[in-house]
């Protein structure tokens, strides 16, 4: 019987609440390939299967193999009109409220701008949910937060948000309408715990954290 894409990634996933996406771009801490994660469900998007050895019942590999060496357990066509990175989000359970996303920024700027596109349509609608590219942008569904940090960050939107910022940050706003990649949100400052209110998806660019 063949197993369909979307119960191969429940099966993988269950009920955690916590994924892990590694795409090609990950910087490894040495030539090695690491061992796969046992702890943390995992997706593994095309070039990013080819960081790790081993095997482990809590990982999937997907992607259409222009960066892998392959094998991978889902093959997708090299001709089609969705990326990789946005296939994988949309076997996503419900579960799902925390994403680690690993290797999915730097190399061409491009696939790094629509790569937060397509965690922006994965977050509209929702509630509650997070998603961490490294330690570099933090990307939030509609909901309220208590985030600490010591950073230069930036708030920036796809489409007109109403965010409310307050907390130890420089700059704080109430009920403010953020309109696409707007300066409003640009260069502010935290020391400590900020409180966000956003009532659809928003990211934050971190700069400078401490």
């Amino acid at each position: 019987m063949t197993i369909s894409p979307s119960k191969k990634a429940k099966m993988v996933i269950q009920n955690s609440p916590f994924v892990l996406l590694v795409g090609p771009m990950l910087k490894p801490l040495s030539r090695r390939k690491m061992p796969l994660p046992k702890n943390i469900p995992c997706l593994l998007i095309d070039g990013g299967k080819d960081f790790f050895r081993g095997e482990s019942k809590n990982v999937l590999s997907l992607g259409d193999c222009d960066s892998s060496k392959g094998p991978l357990d889902i093959l997708l066509p090299t001709k089609k009109d969705y990326s990789d990175f946005g296939y994988a989000l949309s076997l996503l359970p419900k579960t799902v409220k925390i994403l680690f996303l690993e290797g999915f920024l730097g190399g061409r700027r491009d696939h790094e701008l629509f790569n937060m596109g397509e965690i922006a349509h994965f977050l509209r609608g929702k509630k509650h949910t997070m998603s961490f590219f490294d330690n570099e942008i933090i990307a939030l569904s509609a909901g309220e937060y208590e985030l600490k940090l010591k950073a230069t960050f930036s708030v920036a939107v796809f489409e007109e948000t109403r965010v409310t910022l307050k907390g130890k940050c420089l700059y704080q706003t109430k009920n403010k309408l953020f309109k696409p990649l707007s300066s409003l949100g640009l260069s502010n400052k935290a020391t400590g715990k900020v409180q966000i209110k956003t009532n659809k998806p928003l990211f934050i660019i971190i700069e400078n954290s401490k």
